[in-house]
């Protein structure tokens, strides 16, 4: 037989469970994984924020690493000279300082600080030019061709602004090159391409090679080149 009911007593409900109870505390030090979600729709994984690609059309104050920006541009070409204006105002317009040397002979960027790129404007004599300048300075350099072959000045000036929001973002790959550096007495050269020696008069002249301080060869000639990779493959081109 079933137990009778007592009058006035009501059958006892059960108990509906806490938010969050029965769950695992998170570790101190680690995000509790229900935290992420997003305050939208229940159950749906907060998504991160979407990140803007820069275009050319992006006009405004883009996020850089490059801030003060130099352009070097041979003074004797007439076109590299009107570009120099169009890249400056450019760069102006998205919030860049910029500098805009005409290629002299003294120390670049001069006591002041370095820039953090340089646009070259004229062919692969003031790109070797400028490395010359810099005497060292660890500074990326980007050659816009208005000279004749353009090795190292390969870029031409409507793809430098049509990729100059992902220059200036540091979005491009860099290629690091070697230098040499060349002592005479208390003289002091650093060569991007190469370094020559070479003869006065009509005699030949007898050069001692050494590595590493050790003697190493005797040439005896009209001169001898000691290039780099860069110097190398323009002489082979």
């Amino acid at each position: 037989m079933k137990p009778k009911r007592e009058a006035g007593k009501s059958k006892p409900e059960a108990r509906k469970p806490k938010p969050g109870a029965g769950k695992p505390k998170p570790e101190a030090g680690k995000p509790d994984p229900e935290a992420t979600k997003s305050s939208g729709e229940a159950g749906k994984p907060h998504r991160p924020a979407t990140k803007v690609k820069p275009t050319a059309s992006n006009l405004g104050n883009v996020p850089s690493n490059f801030r003060y920006v130099a352009i070097v541009v041979h003074p004797g070409k007439a076109r590299a000279l009107a570009a120099a204006r169009v890249l400056e105002t450019a760069l102006r317009r998205r919030g860049c300082q910029v500098t805009v040397d005409q290629g002299g002979t003294d120390p670049f960027p001069g006591p002041g600080p370095a820039p953090d790129f340089i646009l070259v404007l004229g062919g692969d004599g003031t790109i070797l030019h400028t490395v010359h300048r810099l005497e060292g300075k660890n500074v990326p350099l980007l050659g816009v061709n208005f000279g004749k072959f353009g090795y190292l000045a390969e870029a031409g000036l409507d793809a430098c602004l049509s990729r100059l929001d992902l220059l200036l973002s540091g979005q491009c790959q860099s290629s690091r090159r070697m230098l040499l550096e060349c002592r005479l007495g208390k003289r002091r050269w650093l060569a991007l391409n190469e370094a020559v020696v070479s003869r006065k008069g009509p005699r030949l002249l007898s050069l001692e090679m050494g590595v590493g301080g050790k003697p190493a060869t005797l040439y005896q000639g009209d001169g001898l080149i000691v290039a780099t990779p860069t110097g190398t493959t323009a002489y082979a081109m």
